[in-house]
């Protein structure tokens, strides 16, 4: 009974996914899950920039003794660790040193403004038939799992 049921549910469920393929596309789901994605970040990346741009228009440097609190000490360091992660996926997605060197420097400039801005740009090098879940891949992987259709040259 167990396995009937099982089999009855995975069916079901491959079923309703073949539906919505068939309904929408598979192009036209990747290329609306990247174009919302690229909003999104895009978004994200202004909203960043414009507290920023805000904040040291009134207030000046963040390293102010003034305003230098103990939670802007833990909020640095909690930055410097999202920088390291993040950078750990950049060497990783990046095809050679200068590039990468490049794109570090920019994530401990300006933290996550870069971090939108650089995936948006992932977003972008996507055509518009790849998976949104490419991004996280570098070109290398994409071609051992048979995705290569993407428009990136790096």
């Amino acid at each position: 009974m167990h396995n009937l049921y099982s089999s009855v549910q995975s069916s079901s469920g491959s079923l309703s996914r073949e539906c919505e393929v068939t309904r929408y596309g598979k192009g036209e789901i990747a290329s609306s899950m990247r174009h919302s994605g690229e909003v999104f970040f895009s978004a994200l990346g202004c909203l960043m920039l414009g507290m920023l741009l805000y904040t040291i228009l009134t207030y000046g440097s963040p390293f102010n003794k003034e305003i230098l609190k103990p939670w802007l000490i833990a909020t640095l360091i909690d930055f410097y660790i999202n920088v390291a992660i993040l950078s750990v996926w950049v060497c990783y997605k990046e095809p050679n040193w200068y590039t990468t060197s490049i794109w570090i420097l920019l994530l401990i400039c300006f933290g996550s403004i870069v971090t939108c801005g650089y995936i948006v740009w992932q977003l972008l090098l996507l055509s518009s038939h790849d998976p949104v879940h490419l991004v996280l891949l570098n070109k290398h992987q994409r071609a051992e799992s048979r995705y290569e259709t993407t428009s990136a040259t790096g």
